[in-house]
């Protein structure tokens, strides 16, 4: 998840944060990028309500953000199963990795 799609998905816009305080948002974007998701949320929750109230993302806004971070589906690649002796002529140490390799 990106350091945008975490604030998409907490619904605080941050493009009004930036221009707001630069400051509080290039931190923010620093300690996003240097602890990841999960501990940025753990450290920073306390900050989320607040700024949710005060830069609050517009419906509008978080449907174009959504389908412009949504990820495309996808593409279903058919897998084909090899039976166990095709497998085992392949490659022996696959289904055995005590076999000891032939050199």
């Amino acid at each position: 998840m990106t350091f945008e799609e975490f604030f998409l998905k907490k619904k605080i816009d941050l493009d009004k944060l930036q221009q707001a305080d630069e400051g509080l948002y290039t931190q923010f974007k620093s300690h996003f990028t240097l602890m990841g998701e999960k501990s940025f949320d753990h450290t920073k929750k306390y900050w989320f309500n607040k700024l949710r109230k005060d830069f609050r993302l517009s419906e509008e806004e978080e449907i174009k953000l959504k389908a412009l971070h949504q990820k495309p589906a996808a593409t279903a690649i058919k897998e084909e199963k090899i039976p166990k002796q095709k497998l085992q002529q392949l490659n022996p140490q696959v289904l055995n990795p005590n076999l000891k390799q032939l050199v």
